[in-house]
């Protein structure tokens, strides 16, 4: 009997082993592919070193997982880098040019554009699958930079301010947040009616407050100790009731923006 029982229970186990890779072949695994790219969904997620430079170069590093991006950028050249643990990728944008350099095991890659000319170099075993990586790491590399621009903004608010007197004092006050001085060279005000002013080597201390005067200079009293606190952009308007008024950066992004009315 035992010997019977035996054999049975062999006979079930080499069915169990026989069958559990059937079994699993008709498992349908909805997870995310290692192809896709991870989503930026929250600030936890992120370890930050941030820098904030106009003029010079702007640098932002994000390190999110096993993944590092960094951001450098001037007004005339932007500089990115992905490193992941199947590949890095670099790009390259100025006047001139747009490049993407991809290096991983299966090869290096390097596609864009030169002077208005198609680029593209391969060197490596599998050019199908660098491509494919460089694609999949391009729309990953454009929501990363996407957030660092974001964080590459510096704390500044805007307010518009309204005359109470018969005096002249139409004026917009930009107060700096940060514990760092802003330098707000080229950086351009602007209302919606299209007037525009442009900084000229001009600092934000650090949290500190800038009055932006719409009068000339000649007509506004203040004192010489206070100058630097002062900027006359004269030929701008911001005493209508549905006036706006916006802040750009050097490279065109906007920082801020107030409305009265």
């Amino acid at each position: 009997m035992s010997s019977n029982l035996e054999t049975v229970a062999m006979a079930a186990l080499l069915t169990v082993l026989v069958s559990f890779p059937t079994v699993s072949q008709q498992i349908d695994y909805s997870g995310p592919s290692s192809s896709q790219s991870p989503v930026i969904s929250s600030e936890k997620d992120l370890d930050r070193d941030i820098s904030i430079s106009d003029g010079e170069a702007s640098k932002v590093t994000v390190e999110r997982h096993d993944s590092i991006y960094t951001l450098r950028e001037v007004p005339s050249k932007r500089i990115e880098v992905l490193e992941t643990p199947s590949a890095e990728m670099r790009s390259e944008l100025t006047q001139n040019i747009s490049m993407y350099t991809v290096d991983s095991p299966y090869g290096s890659l390097r596609k864009g554009m030169v002077n208005g000319k198609k680029v593209s170099k391969f060197k490596g075993a599998n050019r199908s699958k660098v491509k494919s990586k460089l694609l999949s790491l391009k729309d990953e590399m454009e929501r990363y930079r996407s957030m660092a621009r974001q964080e590459m903004l510096p704390n500044i608010e805007l307010r518009i301010t309204e005359s109470k007197t018969s005096d002249p004092d139409e004026r917009v006050v930009i107060d700096n947040d940060e514990t760092q001085s802003v330098n707000m060279n080229s950086w351009t005000l602007r209302n919606s009616d299209g007037d525009t002013y442009e900084f000229d080597s001009f600092e934000v201390p650090a949290l500190g407050t800038v009055m932006v005067y719409t009068e000339p200079r000649s007509e506004i009293n203040v004192t010489e100790s206070e100058q630097n606190k002062y900027v006359y952009a004269t030929g701008t308007d911001w005493d209508s009731y549905s006036e706006e008024a916006t802040l750009f950066n050097s490279r065109g992004v906007e920082v801020a923006e107030d409305r009265i009315g």
